[in-house]
């Protein structure tokens, strides 16, 4: 009776885990960022050094210059400051990713262009016309971004989806690993404001 218990116990344990992993998001040796393979000299952007720390709560944002894959914009993150933004690392074979989609456009409606939204590409070997794709797919209207994976490898993202909240000053204030539902992305909007306004 008590190894029978026991057997339970850890029966459970593995279910719980595996139960853990797919919540955590996408990842995974096969779809992790990489180095642009195919990108034009003049457009892709050099990745920090591994031994870099990821950017942290409380530490400036690392710059993204990336273009918009419905309008052909470039797009600087340095250009938003004086604005809330939310950088959102993703891509269209990530589960996880597609499913907080239709949140993120919610917010993004919501708030009425307050909050910038920023939907950067995170795997490199992804073209922009996949990602524009897949944005007039799920009718997004925010700012579909490409940049070969550049972005994802200077904030050494290491799963899908990841997102980073950029206060007004260009100071990371919150990030999420894992996928959001709305009312998380709320609260995590007003964390963000919160900090940068008790400055």
């Amino acid at each position: 009776m008590r190894l029978s218990l026991r057997r339970r116990l850890l029966a459970a344990g593995i279910v719980l885990s595996l139960a853990l992993l797919a919540l955590a998001g996408c990842g995974g040796a096969d779809k992790q960022p990489g180095p642009p393979e195919a990108a034009p000299a003049s457009e892709a952007q050099p990745g920090p050094a591994t031994s870099e720390p990821r950017p942290v709560k409380g530490a400036p944002a690392p710059e993204i210059i990336a273009k918009d894959v419905k309008t052909g914009e470039v797009i600087r993150l340095s250009d938003l400051k004086g604005q809330v933004v939310m950088v959102n690392f993703w891509a269209t074979w990530c589960p996880p990713c597609r499913a907080e989609m239709p949140d993120m456009e919610q917010l993004y409606r919501e708030t009425q262009g307050k909050v910038r939204i920023l939907a950067v590409g995170g795997d490199g070997k992804e073209s922009a016309q996949q990602l524009a794709a897949f944005a007039e797919e799920m009718g997004l209207t925010f700012p579909v971004v490409h940049d070969f994976g550049s972005a994802a490898r200077s904030y050494r993202i290491l799963g899908l989806p990841t997102t980073y909240f950029i206060d007004q000053n260009g100071i990371i204030r919150e990030r999420m690993q894992g996928a959001m539902d709305l009312e998380i992305m709320r609260e995590l909007l007003a964390s963000t404001e919160q900090a940068a306004g008790s400055q």
